[in-house]
């Protein structure tokens, strides 16, 4: 029974996957700036660009033992130069096919483990069968032996009974 959940477990490779992942990031650009009256200002901000990327996929094995992954992501970057701060976005969206060519892109190269949990689940009831008829006909000797040493006190008490009753005529 136990090695019985390891085929759905085996199967489950070809389940899809889901997921996500952020990538942000920040770039502040500090220097020299000139202010309204004219001076040179030392270590002012000149500009601050920040961008986050969300990005949402799944992913799924195919039998063939390859991979196919649809994603899409949105890309929000803010820039603030002088404080005028214009916002961009864009999105995007991905299919990615990917057949390893040295795998073999046969059905039986990728579904390899689940043909090798039902061999498992296979051997493991065959030895169970084989582990219940041993002990059967471990049982019925033992049984047989009781029976047959029952068999042989019944004749060597009939034989004393005999003997005894030559030993008394004589």
């Amino acid at each position: 029974d136990a090695l019985q959940t390891e085929i759905p477990r085996a199967e489950a490779i070809f389940y899809p996957v889901v997921g996500s992942t952020l990538t942000a990031s920040r770039e502040k650009k500090v220097g020299f700036t000139t202010a309204q009256n004219g001076t040179f200002l030392n270590d002012q901000r000149i500009s601050d660009i920040s961008t986050r990327t969300p990005t949402a996929f799944i992913t799924e094995n195919v039998p063939t033992g390859g991979s196919v992954l649809v994603s899409s992501d949105l890309t929000r970057t803010d820039t603030d130069v002088a404080g005028d701060p214009p916002t961009q976005f864009h999105s995007g969206y991905r299919v990615s096919v990917v057949q390893p060519l040295l795998r073999g892109g046969r059905v039986y190269v990728a579904t390899q483990p689940i043909a090798n949990a039902e061999y498992d689940w296979r051997i493991a009831a065959a030895q169970l069968q084989a582990a219940i008829l041993t002990v059967t006909a471990r049982t019925k000797t033992a049984y047989y032996k009781v029976v047959l040493e029952d068999k042989i006190i019944n004749l060597v008490q009939d034989a004393i009974v005999r003997d005894d009753a030559l030993i008394v005529e004589l």
